[in-house]
C-alpha cells in the first residue's frame, strides 16, 4: 500500500484519525523508504515494538522489594492486629506501636528491637470474659491510642515515653468497632469508625486541640446521650446529624448490607470511604456537608462480590481496590460503573492494598496464599511477585499491614514481623530525576516523529516523547555490556538511526521498534568519534585517523565503502558537515581539516596554536598502500581507474538482518595501530601545547602534498 491507500485503510479500522499520526504510523513501517507498505512490514514491525517494549520495560523497572523478608519474633502467640507508625517528634526513639488479639501493646524502635511492653485489655463485667481487640489507630496531634474490642466499645489511651493510660471511652455501640481512621491538619480532625452492622460514624472538629474531637455542645440535649463513662458517650442507635460551631458528629445507620471491612477519610474529597464484601454497597463514597442546610451525599460503586480493602492516591485522584474475586481494580471516583484498570493475578482474596503515585505503585497482598504483588501503576503489568514460601510469617494470614511510602518499606504482621526494604533506587526516585544511568553522549530530535533521541555511555538508547516526556524505547546497541556509544545520527530520511561505539562498531538500526537493520564491516578496531549522512554515504572516523564511507543502497547482496587514503595524524575527535559538500574533521593534535566531499582531498587546515589563518592542510598518506597493490579480501571486489583517478573501492557482502533473535558480523581485519589507545584515552584531557619539541617538529617533517 502506498500512503494514501494506507491511510484509508487504517481510517476504516481506527475511525476518526488525523492524517499527520497515519503518515507517522507510515513512516514507522516504511523503514526502507521505498514509498510503500506490506503485510509483511507492518507485522514485523508490530512484533518488534511490542517486544522491545516489554523487555524495555523489564530491563528498566527495579524489583521493588529486592532483598528477602527480614522476620522479628514477638513474644506472644496472638496475632498482631494492627502496626502503627509514630513519627519521631511524637515520642523520642519510638517508631512502631503493635497490637495483639488479647490486647498486648508493644513498642519498637525504628530499628524494630522491642523497647516495652503493656496491656490494654481486662477482663469486665465482674466475670471471666475473653475480649479481643479488633483495631487501634494513632491520632499523632493528641498523642493518644484508639482501640476498638469486641466489648463494642473504643478506648482511648495517652502515650508518653513511660506510661500509655486510658483517658475516656466510646460506649454503647449495638455493633463491635471492626475498622477506624484518622486524620488531622494539625487543626481539623476526622475520626471515623465501621461496626460488623454495616454502620458508619463520623466525629469531626474544626479545632481539635482547643475543642476536642467530640465536643459535647454538638448535641441538642442530654437526652441524645446514654452509658456515659468517664465523661463521654455516644449519641444513641439512631440517625444522627448534629452541626455545631466547632464540631460535626455523623451516624449513618446501615451503611452497608455487610459489615464494613475499611474506611478511610479522603481529604482530597471531602469524603469518608468504606468498602464491605456487599454486592449493592461494595464501595461507598460518602462526601461530608459543610453546614446545617446541606446532607452528606453518598455514591455507590456496585460490584458482585463486594470490596475487601481500598487506598486513595492524591497524585492520581484514583481509588485502587481489592476484593474476594483475587481481582485489584482502579476506579475514578467520579465513576461508578466501571474500573478503570483490572489487575489478575492473585489466586486468592486480596485483603491489603496500598498505592504509592509518587513511584507509579501499587502493592497488593492476598490472604489465604500469603502472595505480595507489586504493579506498574501505568501499564497495570506485575512488577514483583513474592510467592508464600518467601514469606515465613507462619500459618496465619497477614492481619495488618504498614507501608511507609517515604521510607519505602512494608511490614507485614501475623505472629511475627516481617519487613521488607525497597530499594534505594525507587526511595530517591522523585529528588532525582534522571533520563540515563550514565552520562549522555547525544540527544537529537526528529522531525519526522516529534521524538527525541538520546545515547549515552552505558550503550543505552531511549526514544522520547517531546511533548509528553515520556520513553517510548530504549534498547542495547551491544551484546556486551557497558560498551559505550559515541556518536549517532539519523540517515537522510530521519527514518534510521546510525550509532557508533568505543569498540568500533557501527550499526544502523529502526529506532522506534529497537531492531538492528545492519552493521556496517568494522575496517580499524578503532573507537567512532564521528558519524555523518551525506549525499546516500555514511561517513565515519574516529581513532584509526582515517575516513571511510558506506554507500547506503536498497540492495542488501552487496555494499560498497571506501577508505580515504589521506588521514589525520593524530585521533580523529570530531567531525561536522556543510551543504553537503564540506567534511570537517577536527584531531587531536588541534588541526581542523576542511574536506571536499566529493574528491576526499583536504584543502585547508586551522589550528590555533600555529596560526590565526588558514594552512595549507598536512596531507599524511601510508606509503604502503600507495605502492603495493591492493590485498584482497575475502568477498571483496577492486575496481580499478586511471592513475588520476586512481581510488581503490572495495565491495563487500555482509549479512544483514531484520529480526530481533541477533545482530549480525561482519567480517574485519585487523588495524595497525601507531599508538596505544589506553595511552590516548589516558591522554585525552592533555593540551597539544604540551608536546616536546622533537615530537612537534617530527609531525612537520611528515610528507606533503
Amino acid at each position: 500500500l502506498e500512503m494514501d491507500e494506507f491511510r484509508e485503510a487504517m481510517r476504516k479500522i481506527m475511525g476518526n484519525i488525523d492524517d499527520e499520526e497515519i503518515d507517522i504510523i507510515f513512516m514507522k513501517v516504511d523503514t526502507n523508504c521505498d514509498g510503500t507498505v506490506d503485510w509483511d512490514e507492518y507485522l514485523n514491525y508490530m512484533l518488534s515494538e511490542y517486544q522491545e517494549k516489554d523487555f524495555m520495560h523489564k530491563e528498566v523497572s527495579t524489583v521493588m522489594f529486592p532483598k528477602p523478608m527480614q522476620i522479628v519474633p514477638v513474644a506472644h502467640c496472638e496475632p498482631i492486629m494492627k502496626l502503627v507508625f509514630i513519627p519521631s517528634q511524637t515520642i523520642s526513639m519510638e517508631k512502631f506501636i503493635s497490637l495483639s488479639r488479647t490486647g498486648t501493646l508493644q513498642f519498637w524502635n525504628e530499628n524494630f528491637h522491642l523497647l516495652r511492653t503493656t496491656s490494654t485489655v481486662h477482663s469486665k463485667r465482674g466475670h471471666l470474659q475473653t475480649v479481643w481487640v479488633t483495631d487501634m489507630v494513632f491520632l499523632k496531634n493528641v498523642n493518644m491510642l484508639g482501640i476498638s474490642s469486641t466489648d463494642r466499645d473504643v478506648e482511648f489511651f495517652e502515650i508518653n515515653i513511660n506510661k500509655c493510660e486510658k483517658i475516656f471511652s466510646l460506649t454503647g455501640f449495638h455493633n463491635c468497632i471492626l475498622t477506624m481512621d484518622y486524620w488531622t491538619d494539625e487543626q481539623k480532625a476526622i475520626f471515623c469508625t465501621g461496626d460488623a452492622g454495616g454502620n458508619a460514624l463520623i466525629f469531626s472538629s474544626l479545632d481539635v486541640i482547643q475543642y476536642g474531637l467530640f465536643n459535647i455542645r454538638s448535641f441538642t440535649s442530654k437526652s441524645d446521650w446514654i452509658g456515659v463513662e468517664y465523661w463521654l458517650a455516644v449519641a444513641k442507635n439512631v440517625i444522627v446529624f448534629t452541626v455545631g460551631p466547632t464540631c460535626l458528629s455523623l451516624l449513618l445507620q446501615a451503611l452497608h448490607e455487610d459489615w464494613c471491612h475499611q474506611i478511610k477519610f479522603i481529604p482530597e474529597l471531602n469524603a469518608v470511604a468504606s468498602c464491605s464484601a456487599s454486592q449493592k454497597t461494595g464501595l461507598i463514597l460518602t462526601t461530608l456537608p459543610v453546614s446545617a442546610n446541606t446532607k452528606p451525599q453518598k455514591t455507590m460503586f456496585n460490584l458482585r462480590k463486594g470490596i475487601l480493602c481500598l487506598d486513595y492516591s492524591p497524585e492520581w485522584n484514583i481509588l485502587v481496590t481489592g476484593g474476594v474475586d483475587h481481582v485489584v481494580r482502579v476506579w475514578n471516583p467520579y465513576v461508578t460503573t466501571n474500573a478503570i484498570a483490572i489487575m489478575k493475578g492473585h489466586s486468592s482474596a486480596v485483603i491489603h492494598i496500598f498505592i504509592n503515585g509518587r513511584i507509579k505503585i501499587i502493592i497488593s497482598i492476598s490472604k489465604d496464599k500469603k502472595n505480595i504483588r507489586v504493579w506498574d501503576l501505568r501499564e497495570q503489568v506485575c512488577l514483583q511477585s513474592i510467592p508464600n514460601r518467601y514469606i515465613p510469617l507462619g500459618r496465619f494470614p497477614i492481619t495488618s499491614v504498614y507501608y511507609g511510602r517515604t521510607q519505602n518499606i512494608l511490614v507485614c504482621a501475623s505472629v511475627s514481623l516481617g519487613i521488607l526494604y525497597g530499594s534505594i533506587e525507587q526511595m530517591e526516585e522523585s529528588q532525582v530525576v534522571t533520563s540515563h544511568s550514565k552520562p549522555l553522549c547525544a540527544a537529537l530530535y526528529n522531525t519526522n516523529f516529534k521524538q527525541v533521541v538520546s545515547g549515552c555511555h552505558g550503550g543505552i538508547i531511549c526514544v522520547w516523547d517531546i511533548l509528553r516526556g515520556d520513553k517510548l524505547m530504549q534498547f542495547s546497541t551491544s551484546n556486551k555490556k557497558g560498551v559505550e556509544v559515541t556518536t549517532m545520527v539519523f540517515d537522510g530520511h530521519g527514518r534510521c538511526l546510525i550509532t557508533g561505539t568505543k569498540d568500533g562498531a557501527v550499526k544502523v538500526w529502526n529506532f522506534n521498534t529497537g531492531v538492528c537493520l545492519l552493521e556496517l564491516p568494522n575496517l580499524k578496531q578503532g573507537e567512532i568519534t564521528g558519524i555523518q549522512y551525506v549525499n546516500q554515504k555514511i561517513y565515519v572516523c574516529g581513532w584509526s585517523k582515517r575516513i571511510t564511507w558506506y554507500l547506503d543502497t536498497k540492495e542488501e547482496s552487496e555494499r560498497e565503502y571506501r577508505e580515504w587514503k589521506c588521514y589525520h595524524s593524530e585521533d580523529i575527535l570530531s567531525m561536522d558537515k556543510y551543504n553537503n559538500k564540506l567534511l570537517a574533521t577536527a584531531c587531536y593534535g588541534g588541526d581542523i581539516v576542511i574536506w571536499n566531499i566529493d574528491s576526499g582531498r583536504a584543502f585547508c587546515r586551522f589550528n590555533a596554536h600555529e596560526s590565526t589563518l588558514p594552512l595549507i592542510p598536512i596531507r599524511i598518506f601510508d606509503n604502503r598502500e600507495v605502492a603495493s597493490p591492493p590485498k584482497r579480501l575475502e568477498g571483496e571486489v577492486f575496481k580499478r581507474q586511471t592513475r588520476d583517478q586512481q581510488r581503490r573501492y572495495k565491495k563487500v557482502s555482509w549479512a544483514t538482518s531484520k529480526d530481533t533473535s541477533g545482530i549480525s558480523r561482519s567480517p574485519s581485519r585487523a588495524s595497525e595501530a601507531t599508538s596505544p589507545a589506553r595511552h590516548r584515552r589516558a591522554l585525552a584531557s592533555a593540551p597539544p601545547v604540551l608536546r616536546g619539541e622533537r615530537v612537534e617538529k617530527k609531525r612537520r617533517g611528515q610528507v606533503n602534498q
